[in-house]
């Protein structure tokens, strides 16, 4: 149910000022986004662009989650991925796609 997506979500942004922060709020992140949370996708896509929450570091990750959260019509996601396609970040450079 939403409510419950919802509450994984925070669960993950709550997790941030844990003891093993990144790696908790990964793991909530992942449930939320497996079950089609777009918030929980963009998070995601931040861990992955970071290195954070046992990810290794990967342009390719972050771009998968935020087209993912986009499709869903997440606005920070459409934007990074606007940034990552006007800098070339884990997709060859296309100004054309980033104005989109």
């Amino acid at each position: 149910s939403q409510g419950d997506l919802g509450s994984k979500v925070k669960m993950g942004v709550f997790s941030v000022s844990g003891h093993n922060p990144a790696k908790e709020a990964a793991a909530w992140f992942k449930s939320a986004a497996e079950e089609g949370s777009p918030e929980a996708m963009f998070n995601l896509g931040l861990l992955h662009l970071q290195g954070l929450g046992g990810a290794a570091r990967s342009e390719a990750g972050a771009l998968r989650w935020f087209e993912r959260a986009a499709e869903s019509g997440h606005a920070r996601a459409c934007f990074n991925l606007g940034l990552m396609n006007l800098h070339g970040q884990g997709v060859t450079q296309c100004k054309e796609k980033a104005a989109r």
